[in-house]
């Protein structure tokens, strides 16, 4: 039988995009400074130079656009866009923050004691007075419609993600800069919604560079060291954050089992070893800060589930995003660089990860993480037997 010719796909060009974009045959969303892919990459975003016009029908960036309710969201107020005050909230917005209130936050809110709406009112009151925060909740309301409802526009959805989070991203890297006591809050939720949309937004489309996406993840939730290390002592204290890593304020009080354990994690060390001074130490510390983890992630399984239909405790996941937070840059250099040690590390993170299926954004994660593990190691046999454990860990959660 001929072999059918596969269709190609068209799209609409974006003749006025970034150049990062046109490099990477990227569509680009024109939104300036900085366009929402290379927000999301880190990359930096220039611009090729416009032709002057004497006059021109386009209306003014200045003038405020209210969208109709078919969604229509290609003119926005810059001073919405960057984070300022929501003067007009367009219909679809409307809809989004009703998905979040009503399911998204709701979702969270099972995590607590009955009558606590600390994701569903509490943050969005924090919202209101903090718009890049705002931005990031609708963004994340838009990434989890896309993933749970087959009936949504998926293409209108993913636009409006991805506005939100560039206009919250805008904002937040500048308050990063210069953290407030009045900041530290917001600061600190949005710091942890970023980085469950970032590993929620891998489900919606495959990224090209499984590991740039991980890497990605580990550098946007770094931020939060920042406003730890000046303002933690403030917010340990506060009855949002207490309630939202449900009372682990100091995880040093979770109580190791006797007689330790993992010794598959504390062999790692023998890797490490081989490694010149810097970065053996740099990875020496990294697998002792795993072990942990994994041993308190122990002592919470063995106190028993809050949880009937996954049989795991509701807030393991702070322990794991907690050790991302807690990375050293160093780390994430030799990760970058392909370092077999570090990516060997990274694929017994994936374990911890796998602890947390309940959660609907890690979905996947460790499958990812694994997988790319054993793609970046395939040429180096010597490598591979690292992998066992983990393999057989991740397969056994499933």
């Amino acid at each position: 039988m001929p072999q059918a010719t596969a269709k190609r796909k068209f799209h609409s060009k974006s003749r006025r995009g970034c150049f990062p974009c046109k490099q990477r045959h990227t569509k680009c969303d024109e939104i300036h400074p900085t366009c929402g892919v290379c927000t999301r990459t880190a990359v930096e975003c220039s611009w090729p130079a416009l032709p002057s016009r004497a006059s021109s029908s386009q209306p003014s960036p200045d003038n405020v656009s209210v969208p109709s309710e078919s969604g229509d969201c290609s003119t926005r107020n810059p001073e919405r866009l960057y984070g300022g005050p929501l003067t007009v909230l367009p219909i679809d917005d409307m809809k989004l923050l009703h998905h979040w209130t009503a399911k998204l936050g709701f979702i969270h809110d099972l995590d607590h004691s009955p009558g606590v709406r600390l994701w569903s009112i509490d943050i969005v009151d924090i919202g209101f007075k903090h718009p890049f925060l705002l931005h990031g909740l609708l963004a994340t309301a838009a990434i989890h419609k896309t993933l749970k409802d087959p009936q949504a526009n998926r293409t209108s959805l993913l636009v409006q993600a991805d506005t939100h989070i560039s206009a919250a991203l805008a904002v937040y890297m500048q308050l990063l800069q210069k953290p407030t006591l009045e900041t530290s809050l917001p600061m600190f939720l949005f710091a942890a919604l970023l980085f469950t949309y970032n590993v929620a937004t891998d489900q919606v489309e495959e990224p090209h560079q499984t590991l740039d996406s991980i890497l990605h993840c580990f550098r946007l939730i770094q931020g939060i060291k920042i406003v730890i290390t000046g303002y933690w002592d403030y917010l340990k204290q506060l009855p949002i954050v207490i309630g939202s890593v449900h009372g682990l304020t100091d995880l040093t009080i979770i109580p190791l089992p006797e007689g330790g354990g993992f010794k598959e994690v504390t062999d790692l060390k023998q890797l490490a070893s081989e490694l010149d001074g810097p970065n053996r130490d740099v990875c020496m510390q990294t697998i002792e800060n795993l072990h942990l983890c994994f041993l308190r992630t122990q002592t919470l399984l063995q106190n028993g589930s809050d949880d009937p239909e996954s049989n795991r405790p509701k807030h393991i996941h702070h322990l794991f995003i907690n050790w991302a937070v807690m990375l050293d840059r160093e780390f994430l250099v030799l990760l970058a660089a392909h370092n077999p040690v570090a990516i060997i590390i990274v694929a017994h993170y994936a374990i911890l990860v796998s602890q947390a299926r309940y959660a609907w954004w890690a979905s996947g994660w460790p499958e990812r993480i694994l997988n790319t593990s054993k793609l970046l190691l395939d040429s180096r046999p010597e490598y591979r037997q690292w992998l066992e454990w983990p393999i057989q860990q991740i397969s056994k959660s499933i």
